[in-house]
């Protein structure tokens, strides 16, 4: 079996030589409301296989996210390949099946996962029975999954907390490029300090999560002279709740200088890989500060969009048309 992730910029990039067959299959993927990162396993013949195809549409039509759907998707494989190893299949598949299979890869194998890991690859496996139960596939799951699987227990938070020492020499010497002494370090072989102290701050400064935090768009951090920003986070967020980001002047000091400094010469790298890309980006050529609204074309149409209601993927792929190319 070999996995695939649908993305439908690439089925519009590489079928341009085929223009029959690439309309066909993006209008394919339009018609079934097939969104991008949808796991899909085939066969050796090139033809899905199931039930795993089916699930991955029913998770990708409850709106889970492509992160989400690729770990479960890689538990779902490796399940299905060691059944395949013992003669079984995840409709044949029975409670010996799955015991041996939570201590091959809890003791057995030549690395073997911790309980926490583990723990989060049961609770996929319990909804994928979960599911096959529940449409028909199986009669009943092959094990009473909650109790089998996992061992029941809240797991506490493992985080090393870093004093302000640690912490300024991690911004300033590890990301930052400069000796302990405060001097530049020559040898240094990152490459844009600014942008990393910046990011560094606006990681910690604001509480963001990662996934808020690594797609903020430039827009949402105008402020006011030497003041902070304030700004909605929504569909970016956590389970999508409405927050409010608050982003004090310390960082956007660093932002700043950040854009002035070394911001021009990134895109100017950027420009050669963006322009074959074009096609696959929102490209931003108007911005509506005052009602937090960005618009430019996106896929050939002319869209508009509420900052706070654009999800990570579409940040992702957001950039600014600015004069001059």
């Amino acid at each position: 079996m070999d996995l695939y992730f649908v993305k439908r910029s690439l089925v519009e990039r590489y079928g341009e030589g085929l223009p029959d067959a690439a309309s066909g299959a993006v209008a394919l993927l339009d018609h079934r409301v097939i969104p991008d990162g949808m796991p899909v396993v085939l066969g050796a013949d090139m033809r899905p296989v199931e039930p795993l195809f089916s699930w991955f549409r029913y998770l990708a039509y409850l709106g889970r996210e492509p992160d989400t759907m690729r770990s479960y998707a890689y538990v779902a494989l490796r399940l299905a390949d060691y059944l395949a190893t013992r003669d079984r299949d995840l409709f044949s598949v029975g409670e010996g099946d799955l015991l041996a299979y939570r201590r091959q890869r809890l003791e057995l194998q030549p690395v073997p996962i911790d309980q926490v890991t583990w723990d989060r690859e049961a609770s996929t496996i319990n909804g994928l029975f979960r599911w096959m139960t529940e449409v028909g596939l199986l009669r009943r799951g092959p094990l009473r999954m909650p109790k089998a699987y996992g061992t029941g227990l809240l797991h506490g938070l493992q985080v090393r907390h870093l004093s302000l020492d640690q912490y300024l020499f991690l911004r300033d010497v590890g990301l930052g490029g400069q000796r302990p002494d405060g001097e530049v370090d020559v040898a240094f072989r990152g490459g844009f300090p600014h942008r990393n102290r910046a990011a560094a701050e606006l990681a910690l400064m604001t509480g963001m999560r990662k996934r808020e935090w690594s797609t903020v768009l430039l827009p949402e951090l105008a402020r006011r002279p030497g003041g902070p920003a304030d700004f909605t986070l929504q569909a970016c967020a956590k389970f999508g709740r409405r927050r409010e980001a608050h982003v004090p002047a310390a960082p956007l000091d660093l932002v700043d200088t950040y854009a002035l400094l070394e911001r021009a010469e990134i895109v100017e790298k950027a420009a050669c890989r963006l322009a074959r890309q074009h096609r696959e980006l929102f490209v931003v050529d108007s911005v509506d500060q005052g009602r937090g609204r960005l618009s430019g074309v996106l896929g050939g149409r002319r869209r508009t969009f509420t900052m706070a209601a654009m999800p990570a993927g579409l940040r992702q792929i957001t950039v600014r048309e600015c004069p001059g190319g």
